[in-house]
């Protein structure tokens, strides 16, 4: 109920003694010992509250003078103990809060963001964004307000009937479930506002309970005929459990809608913490979790599994892998991770400042990720004293004979694996190099793709990390002259994108990494762009075409049977060319064959004439263009 927010508070002195306040019985004693010797023996001092209050004032000429002068003594100490009642602000759930207490210590905690309300005109500052203090027995800034004898009482319950503070109360005490706090055992005026309660709305009340220690059995359970449950506890020690309570479960209660945004953010502002929040018509859900002013946050992981998990994480049995996520920017996509399916998870939770904003039933599958034993920067000095810097690097020890070493440049990321036999010690060193799908320039492509043609290549190498110098001799590997080839054509890639840059006088707005598709088609831009032919070795090549012919044509190779003939063969482009995101206008590939002999001629039933030829030449010429080929009599228009 409370953390549905559909619980108004109802709190008496009890609640107050903590700050150093007296109870309903302990006032009864100090207004006693106010009075004069002559007077003390007049009046019962073992009468209730509200008897002994109404025998002073008639002692006292009917002026209710003196008694408001000594309540406001007591009452206008400061308070020694304000925890209790910070802990009722802390729960902003409690939107209104009933108290028949004098004091003001829910005014001093609570501040500005409360309204005292104890009289009609109090009643149209009501906001549902503050907390709404009821003062039923009024304020001592108004004695004409104060409840205490019991004349006060009858002409209270008699006569606010109708009026708008009074039907205010009984509208909230219709609508809300009511807890009483801060009522004694000794204290009959809780049974008394129990009964005019019952009497004032009947049937129409909702649900009310009673949390105080050590009540005895007949009054507890004539607090049940009137429907109200009593739970025998410290009302401390239930605003202890209850927060505990709340903070476990207030993410899935603003997720199913059963409290407020509003309400959600109050609290979490208790514990420096900010929200980023999402409403939608079926499930609310908290976006982002932020620090407040700058406090620090602390996040906590609390989770149970079964054995064999228990024992892959502790044996350091951890994959590779691809995970799709960043941490504050970092990429961690290539860190070793277990991952823990959830239904191999016994118990789950996230806490942010102790608030819990996860449980099992919001997860799918939960990674342990494991983060390096050691990262910065080396500097690295290859065979031939180039020096390559600033290459940040991260060590993962797995245990005593296997550790992988990564490194992270500006074009690719370098893994290598150690592994040390247990029998001899031989160390075993293999590694990969996983390119960026981006590169940040050419100039810094070039330079990176030199170290690793260099590493390849092996020999000596020095690295600088940490103030250290370590030296160690990189074996040449078997297909070093296949890998170094193939880095070559990565830096030929890279001058391709370079110089087409500088032709067309445009800048890539991206930099697409190495692959054989895009090599090819910095190819084909280059040659488009400088207008240019490329020289193919293709001596002995044998092609053919197919073509409308004429008679002319078969006369012309019958009668010239070792002649040779000049072909050129231009054909469209079955798909655009796009480099780098840029798509350039390059529509055909033109071939010419400069030395080309007629091999066969057929011609087909439709008419076409298919013809097959070999090339003599060493070389064709290829060149693309936006148009096609076009002849002009003898003259042949390669390019516009």
């Amino acid at each position: 109920m409370i953390r549905k927010e559909e619980v108004v508070l109802f709190v008496g002195a009890g609640f107050s003694i903590n700050a150093g306040y007296p109870s309903g019985e302990n006032l009864c004693k100090r207004i006693f010992e106010n009075l004069s010797d002559t007077e003390k023996i007049e009046i019962n001092k073992n009468l209730q509250l509200p008897e002994l209050t109404e025998e002073f004032v008639q002692i006292r000429g009917n002026s209710r003078n003196s008694l408001i002068t000594i309540l406001k003594e007591i009452y206008g100490n400061s308070a020694i103990f304000l925890s209790d009642h910070e802990k009722v602000k802390s729960i902003p759930h409690f939107s209104n809060i009933i108290t028949t207490n004098y004091d003001t210590l829910f005014e001093t905690v609570y501040k500005e963001s409360c309204n005292v309300i104890f009289k009609d005109e109090h009643c149209t500052y009501i906001d549902k964004s503050k907390a709404n203090i009821f003062k039923i027995h009024g304020d001592l800034s108004d004695p004409n307000s104060v409840i205490i004898t019991k004349s006060d009482y009858t002409h209270f319950f008699d006569s606010q009937k109708q009026t708008i503070f009074w039907n205010k109360i009984k509208d909230i005490i219709a609508t809300y479930n009511v807890l009483f706090i801060g009522y004694s055992f000794e204290d009959n005026n809780i049974i008394s506002i129990v009964e005019k309660i019952k009497v004032s709305l009947g049937l129409n009340t909702k649900e009310m309970f009673l949390i105080a220690p050590n009540w005895k059995d007949y009054k507890s359970q004539r607090l049940t005929t009137f429907g109200v449950r009593y739970f025998d506890d410290y009302a401390c020690n239930f605003f202890d459990l209850l927060t505990e309570n709340i903070k476990s479960h207030i993410n899935e209660d603003y997720e199913q809608k059963k409290v407020s945004s509003e309400t959600l953010n109050k609290f979490c502002v208790n514990y420096n913490i900010s929200l980023d929040l999402n409403l939608s018509n079926d499930k609310n859900q908290i976006v982002n979790i932020k620090s407040l002013n700058n406090q620090p946050i602390e996040s906590k992981f609390t989770f149970t599994v079964n054995e064999k998990i228990a024992n892959q994480i502790n044996n350091g049995e951890f994959s590779e892998g691809e995970l799709p996520i960043k941490i504050k920017g970092n990429d961690i996509s290539s860190y070793p991770r277990v991952k823990i399916p959830v239904e191999e998870i016994l118990e789950f939770q996230y806490r942010v400042n102790d608030i819990v904003f996860s449980s099992k039933e919001n997860i799918s599958n939960l990674y342990i990720v494991k983060l390096p034993n050691k990262k910065g920067e080396l500097d690295v000095k290859t065979p031939d004293n180039d020096l390559f810097s600033n290459i940040k690097y991260e060590l993962f020890v797995k245990n005593n004979f296997e550790s992988t070493f990564k490194a992270y440049t500006l074009l690719f990321n370098l893994t290598i694996n150690f592994k040390k036999e247990k029998s001899s010690n031989k160390l075993n060193v293999n590694w990969q190099t996983e390119f960026k799908d981006t590169y940040r320039n050419n100039i810094t492509a070039i330079y990176w793709s030199k170290l690793l043609i260099k590493l390849y290549s092996g020999g000596k190498f020095s690295f600088y990390l940490d103030g250290h110098e370590l030296t160690y001799d990189i074996p040449f590997i078997e297909v070093k002259d296949e890998v170094i080839e193939n880095l070559k054509t990565h830096i030929n890639y890279y001058q391709n994108v370079e110089e087409i840059e500088k032709l067309r006088k445009i800048k890539f707005n991206i930099y697409s990494r190495f692959t054989e598709r895009n090599y090819e088609y910095s190819k084909i831009v280059l040659l488009y762009s400088k207008k240019e032919f490329e020289l193919i070795p293709a001596k002995n090549y044998k092609s053919s075409f197919e073509f409308l012919g004429d008679e002319a044509f078969t006369n012309l190779i019958e009668g010239n049977p070792d002649s040779r003939f000049f072909l050129f063969q231009t054909s469209k482009l079955q798909e655009p060319i796009i480099l780098n995101s840029y798509k350039f206008n390059v529509r055909y590939k033109n071939i010419i064959y400069e030395k080309c002999k007629i091999l066969n001629v057929l011609v087909k039933e439709n008419g076409s004439y298919y013809v097959e030829f070999e090339n003599e030449g060493d070389y064709i010429q290829v060149s693309y263009t936006e148009n096609a080929i076009r002849q002009e009599g003898l003259e042949i228009r390669f390019f516009d």
